[in-house]
């Protein structure tokens, strides 16, 4: 009897475990989900962009601009995770423009980078010419 009454009240903080495991990963999920709309675009940036692929009459509804800013925070998560184990992976402390490219290219959409290293190029072309600048005015 005593036996049972041990297992009775293994039983009752096993429970109470398992309760608070599970109100720990509602937490978690909440956090997580909190943290995922914290990493939403900003809407209207997003809705101008948007409007700019549509014809002028054409209505844009807040919900496809909600669809569209959940689902390029899924992907810029997607292709950050991927470039940052690619850096990990080559014991880097920060990701490179380079890590997201071989992360794009990994996921099969290799189809932009020639594009995004193009503007890549001119982006580093502009900066160099920027502080070449700066570094003669002074």
């Amino acid at each position: 009897a005593a036996e049972k009454g041990q297992g009775m009240l293994g039983d009752g903080v096993a429970a109470a475990a398992a309760s608070s495991e599970g109100g720990q990963a509602k937490k978690r999920k909440r956090d997580r989900a909190e943290s995922a709309e914290e990493a939403l675009l900003p809407h209207e940036p997003l809705a101008r962009v948007m409007r700019r692929a549509l014809k002028p009459t054409t209505m844009l509804e807040r919900t496809a601009v909600r669809t569209v800013q959940m689902s390029i925070s899924e992907f810029v998560m997607v292709v950050m995770g991927e470039a940052t184990d690619h850096a990990i992976n080559h014991n880097c402390r920060s990701v490179s423009a380079e890590d997201i490219l071989w992360a794009l290219q990994e996921l099969g959409l290799e189809v932009y980078t020639p594009s995004l290293k193009t503007l890549l190029d001119k982006f580093r072309a502009q900066s160099h010419a920027s502080q070449q600048g700066q570094s003669r005015g002074n």
